[in-house]
């Protein structure tokens, strides 16, 4: 069974609402088969109202299945990349397996917290949430001489701010004291980029 529900919340107090229409709510329609057709909610425009009860027949008539379709090669998903002319080329042929890293690169994830602020911007404007940094984790990775490639890992966290060693590095890097352990991680991440 699932229920939907609507959390309202002032700051202070937090309230759960049952919603027994999600469509009128939103004013989106969404197929309950395939979850990936949507339309607006209207009722003027009458062809977009039959255009998806059509498709809702359809799905419903049909033996939808869910699935998920994964490439044998591991895609690149950066826009930049995929418009490059040889990753169009490799693409195109069907050669992605031959798609290799020709220099060096560096992969990162950034781990955030979401603070709630509930804060007045302007009369229409509310600022409900505001994320905070948390973690920084990344890999380098540089070809070297002979072909093989040099790794860099770093890690750092919001405690690495309270240690001894990290005004230290700070002043290595000739970063201003209160500087977070974001801009340390971009000085770390240039300079070796550089050697």
């Amino acid at each position: 069974m699932t229920l939907d529900l609507l959390l309202i919340s002032d700051g202070s107090e937090q309230h759960v609402t049952y919603v027994s229409n999600v469509e009128k709510l939103t004013g989106v329609l969404i197929c309950p088969y395939c979850h990936d057709y949507v339309t607006k909610l209207s009722n003027t425009n009458k062809r977009a109202n039959e255009y998806f009860n059509a498709h809702v027949e359809k799905c419903k008539s049909s033996a939808h299945q869910s699935s998920i379709l994964l490439h044998d090669v591991p895609m690149p998903i950066c826009p930049a990349i995929l418009n490059h002319p040889t990753v169009e080329y490799l693409m195109a042929n069907g050669l992605m397996d031959q798609f290799k890293v020709q220099r060096g690169f560096i992969k990162y994830d950034f781990e955030t917290l979401s603070d709630q602020v509930m804060k007045n911007i302007t009369d229409q404007t509310t600022l409900l949430s505001q994320l905070s940094k948390l973690s920084i984790a990344s890999i380098e990775v540089f070809p070297n001489q002979d072909k093989s490639y040099l790794l860099v890992n770093r890690c750092y966290t919001l405690f690495d701010e309270l240690s001894e060693e990290y005004q230290e590095q700070l002043d290595t890097y000739e970063l201003p004291s209160n500087s977070s352990f974001v801009h340390l991680w971009l000085a770390q991440t240039f300079e070796s980029a550089e050697q």
